[in-house]
C-alpha cells in the first residue's frame, strides 16, 4: 500500500469502476462521471486517517451514488461482516 496519503487515496478510488482521476485547484480529486455537484465526500487525510474506515466510508459512498449495475460490484464490507460474525 503506498504511503502518502494521496497515492493511498488513489488506490482506493481508482480501484471502483468507472472511476477517474482529476486535478482540481492543484490537489487530486477522484470521482465517477456521473456523480454531479452534490456527489463529493471530503475527510482529513493530513491527521493519520484509519484507512479502513476511508476505505469503507468511500466504498460506500460509491455504492449509494452509483448506477445499480456498477454499484453491484463493489461489495459491501459492512453486510459482509455482519452475515460473518452471526
Amino acid at each position: 500500500m503506498p504511503s502518502q496519503p494521496a497515492a493511498r487515496l488513489r488506490s482506493i478510488c481508482l480501484a471502483l469502476p468507472e472511476a477517474a482521476e482529476k486535478e482540481a485547484w492543484g490537489d487530486p480529486t477522484f470521482r465517477p462521471p456521473y456523480v454531479g455537484h452534490k456527489g463529493w465526500i471530503g475527510m482529513r487525510l493530513d491527521r493519520k486517517p484509519d484507512w479502513d474506515e476511508v476505505t469503507k466510508v468511500v466504498r460506500r459512498s460509491y455504492r449509494l451514488t452509483a448506477p445499480k449495475k456498477l454499484a453491484a460490484l463493489v461489495g459491501d464490507e459492512t453486510a459482509r461482516h455482519a452475515r460473518s460474525s452471526r
